[in-house]
């Protein structure tokens, strides 16, 4: 009976080694998501700017100008409001580590500190899921 034992023990300590394999893969695989999901919201990031780039007036509503095209302002607003709870969506999900989360934190409150975005959001925040709403509640600069 000893071979039996032996063969048992042989078994079980494969498995364990299996199951410990699979475990990192899952954890690499999970990591390579993360990557992926940020270089898609880099690349998102970038069409919108391109935007700005073929079309001047867009970068006029960065600037939060008064002359813009309002049909064209709320649409590029939407655009980068799209994108912002997007990244939220993946910040909550933990696919950046709290310094870029910090990072965009400040991006999103400088971009909200617009006159132009803070109009948008009071006309179209509802639309957005109720987290994304409650985190823009608490980053959204106060009037003075």
């Amino acid at each position: 009976m000893p071979d039996f034992d032996y063969l048992q023990s042989l078994s079980i300590l494969i498995a364990f080694a299996s199951i410990f394999f699979v475990i990192i893969q899952l954890r690499d695989s999970t990591e390579q998501q993360k990557l992926n999901s940020r270089v898609e919201l880099y690349k998102i990031n970038r069409e919108l700017l391109g935007l700005g780039f073929s079309n001047p007036e867009l970068f006029e509503v960065l600037d939060d100008a008064e002359n813009v095209d309002p049909k064209l302002e709320r649409r590029y607003l939407q655009l980068w409001l799209n994108h912002f709870a997007f990244i939220h969506a993946a910040s909550c999900r933990g696919l950046f580590p709290s310094d870029l989360r910090k990072s965009l934190e400040r991006d999103m409150r400088e971009f909200l500190s617009h006159r132009n975005m803070r109009r948008h959001w009071t006309n179209y925040g509802s639309f957005y899921p109720v987290e994304f709403q409650s985190y823009v509640k608490t980053i959204l600069p106060q009037e003075s």
